[in-house]
Order: structure tokens, then sequence, then C-alpha cells
């Protein structure tokens, strides 16, 4: 049964100014949402966004503010960034925004003298769910740019021993993580063409499908940002010639140079296999060799061989007598396709590592490289399980 309150033990109770905002909390405790000074809120060092973007969403925080932030006290941070203390420079009543970084700048830029903040120092249990909590509060955001996620993804990963162990805490893949990861392989010049291209809906910059296609040349990281540019102009002009070999209409065969028929004559015998020998033809001595020769419909030879079981080099032995298969089978289209395709495979040794990613890259998509990666990972991984 709950407890009865008497309406005159509350007479002395401090007045609320906002409904549903707790005025009395005291700020660096974990609690309720409270109205903190701003000059005691700090902006998250470690916030993955370098730029805050346009602000001007937020302009009526002036007036109110929809949402709280999140925090932590100065000291729960420091105990986990200790080196950061310069950089704050912290006194024990302040606190550090960890949810709401975008709001603090448009505070500051409009005018506002307080914040709404839930201080949680639960936040702060360690470095992996502190970075978590902030990326997962900019994840949702419009403006959250590629290169942006990837950094944040990879300050998540940096607090693992292994990208393995990160996914498996973070609950996702390893192929997923080197997908952002390779774009941090890019010149800082290349990295703002692709936060250009997400910022302008794909109107300028550089598409995040071709940014990761760039990042996975070998030793892209290597070349100055105009080199990685005419690397990328190099695989649009290999789009573009493959593109249109695709759409070039095979070339069919000239009439009569078609699938030739093919019928094995006997020299000795002087006739075609599985036919009778012509009237009055000498029959061939017995252990005698008879030569066949493979007489195609356009009248020319093939090869020729004997019945003796002996050959030469470039001959075939003869099939036995009766009807003669046919020499070669007709493909069909997708046997046709596939054989087509064989063709445009590089040759490449296996065991030069470097060379056969290249190959990998320049036949399958990006995501299929991707998917790959990870499928050999786990195949290495149950095998090493099962050893």
């Amino acid at each position: 049964m709950g407890k009865r309150v008497s309406f005159l033990d509350m007479v002395d109770d401090e007045v609320v100014e906002e409904p549903g905002i707790d005025q009395a909390a005291t700020p660096v405790d974990p609690g309720p949402a409270a109205w903190v000074p701003l000059e005691r809120c700090l902006p998250n060092p470690r916030n993955p966004r370098d730029d805050l973007g346009d602000l001007s969403d937020l302009a009526s925080i002036a007036e109110r503010q929809i949402s709280s932030c999140s925090a932590v006290t100065a000291e729960a941070y420091l105990r986990l960034w200790p080196e950061d203390r310069d950089q704050l420079g912290a006194d024990p009543d302040s606190i550090v925004i960890v949810a709401g970084n975008r709001r603090l700048a448009a505070a500051h830029l409009y005018g506002r003298s307080d914040l709404m903040v839930v201080v949680d120092d639960a936040i702060a249990v360690s470095r992996p769910v502190l970075l978590r909590v902030a990326h997962d509060e900019n994840e949702g955001r419009k403006d959250f740019d590629p290169i942006e996620e990837a950094k944040s993804v990879m300050l998540i990963v940096a607090e693992y021993p292994t990208a393995k162990d990160a996914a498996e805490a973070q609950g996702w893949t390893t192929s997923w993580i080197s997908q952002r990861k390779s774009l941090l392989r890019l010149a800082p010049e290349v990295q703002d063409l692709v936060r250009l291209h997400a910022r302008t809906g794909g109107k300028e910059g550089i598409s995040i499908r071709d940014a990761r296609r760039l990042a996975a040349v070998t030793a892209i990281a290597d070349l100055s940002a105009e080199g990685q540019l005419e690397q990328l102009a190099v695989l649009a002009a290999a789009d573009t010639a493959r593109k249109a070999e695709a759409k070039r209409p095979r070339q069919q065969p000239a009439p009569g140079t078609g699938t030739a028929e093919f019928t094995a004559v006997n020299s000795g015998a002087g006739g075609a296999v599985g036919s009778a020998a012509p009237s009055g033809a000498p029959a061939a001595a017995a252990g005698t060799a008879a030569e066949f020769t493979a007489v195609n419909s356009l009248g020319s030879s093939v090869n020729s061989s004997d019945t003796s079981g002996s050959s030469t080099a470039g001959t075939a032995t003869a099939p036995t007598v009766g009807s003669v298969p046919e020499q070669r089978e007709e493909l069909t289209p997708s046997h046709a396709a596939s054989a087509e395709a064989d063709e445009s495979v590089p040759a490449v040794n296996w065991h030069d590592v470097n060379a056969f990613a290249d190959a990998i890259v320049a036949i399958l998509s990006t995501e299929e490289a991707y998917q790959l990666a990870e499928a050999l990972e786990n195949r290495i991984l149950a095998s090493s399980q099962a050893d």
C-alpha cells in the first residue's frame, strides 16, 4: 500500500518553474533532467563530429529546448581519458555533454543561458560505452556524413584488441567495419568530396560507392589527393569501356562457317566408317592398321590416326567403328556467357596475395568483395576451431 502524504508537508517544497523539470536536482549527480548553466556544460572532446554543420534548424532553442541532452560529470569523464584534462579545463561542477553537442553549440550561438540535461555517469562505465552513446546520437542525423561515421566507428574499434572483438561486442560484422575503415585511407581532400556528395544529395562530389572502390585499390593511401583522383578517373574509364563492350552485339558466324559435321573416313577400306565396303574393294589384311581421317562437311581434313593403338603427336585415336560422336558441342546461351566471362578473368598467381586481391576487385563489385572477405574469415575461423 502506498504511503499517505499530507498537503501540509508539501508547503515548503520549492516551486518548479517548468513543468516536468526538477530545478532542485543537483546537476553533477545522476538524476532527472535539470537546467544547467551553459558555462558549466562542456563539449565532448571525443565527439565524432568535427563539423556540427548548419545550426539554423536549432534556432528555436533560444526560446525553448525540445529534448534534453545526455551528459556525464567531468570527474567520470576524466577517469576514462585523463589525458583530456588540459583540454577540458574542467572544474568539479562541470559536466561533459555526450549526446547533444549541436544543441550546446546552438545555445551559445542563439543566446540561451542554460540547457536541460540528464547527467548519468553510468554512460561513463567504459570508453566503448560512452563512445557508442555519442555514435548512436549522431547516426540518425541526416547530415552525419560517411566520413564522420567512419571516424566514429573506428574510435570505438580502437578500444578493442581486434576488429573482430569490436564487431562481436557492438553487434557489427567485420566486413561492415572494413567498409568504413577503408574510407579513411583516402586523402583528406578526397574525403571532403565524399562528404560533399552526401550533403548535397549526390549533386556534387564522390559517391560512397566510388569512394569505397577507390579505397580498395592497392596502396591507395600512398598516393596524394591528385594521384587518387587520377586513379578514380582510370576506374571510371574502365567502367565505361566495360559497359560499351557489354552493349556491343555479338558477332554471328558467317554462312558456311558454323559447326562442322565430321565423318571418319577409313583410307584403308576406302569408305566411311559405318558404311559397307564398296563392291569389289579388297578387304584389309588381318593385323593391317586402318588409317582414319576425320573430314568435315566443309571438305577439310582435321587429323588422322590408326586403329593399331599407336599414334603420333597431333593425332587422335579413332573411335570404334560405328557412329562417330560430334566433334564439337554447340554452347547454350548460358554456357556461352560463362565461357565469355572466363575469358575476361585475368591470369593471376593465387599465392601473390596483392595480385589476387587486385583481380578480385576488378571482377567483383565492392559489396561482393566485402561479402567474400567475410565468407573467407568465417571459414578460417571455423577451420581453426575444428583443429
